[in-house]
Formats: C-alpha cells, structure tokens, sequence
C-alpha cells in the first residue's frame, strides 16, 4: 500500500473522528451494508474538506472502495452510488 501522505494528516475526515463527531463507518458503508444518510454525511465532510482531490486521486490510484474524496466507490468495478458536487 502508499505511504501516508502529509494530505492523510490534513484531511477533515480524520479530524471529525478524533474529535468524536463523525464515525469511520460514515466512509465505509460496504462493511454493515449501504447506509445512505451516513454516506451522504461523509460526502458533506468531503466537501468541505481541504484535500478533498489528493484524497480522490489517491484512492482512483490504488482502486480503494468506500467515500475519498466525495465520491462513493464500490467493490468490483461497478460505477460511484454518489458523487460530491465538486
């Protein structure tokens, strides 16, 4: 896998989970199955997040599933549920 990035420690996500105000679970519906306001949550944070596109980018680089960078990606190569407006 890709080294942490400084863009990781930036990303507003991860500052919501620490702070207690939002749960991992919001970026990865596929675990507990789709959880649509929880998911649309995480795209709120991504859109407000300030590395929202290296957050993208990173997870189109590596083929990641769940919420980066405002857009829902799902297992095995079906297309996005949801994307941000960004």
């Amino acid at each position: 896998m890709a080294e942490v990035g400084k863009w990781e420690r930036d990303a507003l996500c991860a500052a919501r989970v620490r702070e207690g105000k939002a749960d991992t679970e919001w970026w990865f519906p596929f675990t507990k199955g789709s959880n649509k306001p929880e998911t649309k949550r995480a795209i709120k944070v991504c859109q407000e997040c300030p590395v929202w596109r290296e957050c993208r980018d990173f997870a189109a680089k590596w083929m990641l599933i769940g919420v980066w960078g405002g857009v829902v990606r799902v297992p095995t190569g079906r297309k996005p549920l949801l994307k941000a407006n960004n």
